[in-house]
């Protein structure tokens, strides 16, 4: 049998002992104690915590939010718009860029022709729209929208995007000439 410290060092024991849990609080318990954590009142920030790019928030506590990696001018490598399995466009033909900017601004300037095989023509498409970018979750992944006329027609896209390897591709639905196509791009890292 152990033998028992006399009161008193048994009372400073346990008082040395409530000192040191009361300095390594952690009143969110996400683990990391309050002398450590930049955020204690907040379970989803602390040091080594994922940090969603461009929401505003320093979610890891390294002093900044992480940076959006897809910002930039981009430029068209590929441009697929079709229904029901069926490809308009020719997208051989497809150039042009999109840039994304630090403040959420977006620019679409694509150019492609459309397949006369299927619409009976080969028209020219000019696709110069103004929109919006904003981060989704994930390292480099986005929502792009944007909207702009084309011949007097009013268009717009709505694309779910994501970076990867130097490739950002996007896809969604195009709207536009009273009709709604599944659309699909892929652009080149801007230089």
């Amino acid at each position: 049998m152990a033998a028992a410290l006399p009161r008193p060092a048994a009372a400073l024991w346990i008082a040395a002992a409530l000192a040191a849990c009361a300095s390594e609080k952690d009143a969110d318990q996400d683990g990391v104690p309050a002398s450590k954590d930049c955020a204690d009142h907040d379970p989803w920030v602390y040091p080594g915590a994922p940090d969603a790019p461009g929401d505003g928030l320093d979610a890891d506590c390294d002093g900044q939010d992480a940076p959006l990696t897809y910002l930039g001018t981009w430029s068209l490598r590929l441009l697929s718009a079709g229904y029901s399995g069926v490809e308009v466009l020719q997208s051989e033909t497809a150039e042009g860029t999109l840039a994304l900017g630090e403040g959420g601004e977006a620019t679409v300037d694509f150019g492609v022709t459309l397949d006369p095989a299927v619409v009976g023509d080969a028209l020219p498409v000019r696709l110069v729209m103004n929109g919006s970018h904003e981060p989704l979750p994930g390292p480099a992944h986005f929502s792009l929208w944007a909207e702009g006329d084309n011949y007097g027609e009013r268009m717009h896209l709505d694309w779910d995007c994501a970076v990867e390897a130097g490739e950002l591709s996007c896809a969604g639905e195009f709207k536009g000439f009273d009709s709604s196509l599944d659309a699909a791009a892929l652009l080149d890292d801007p230089a």
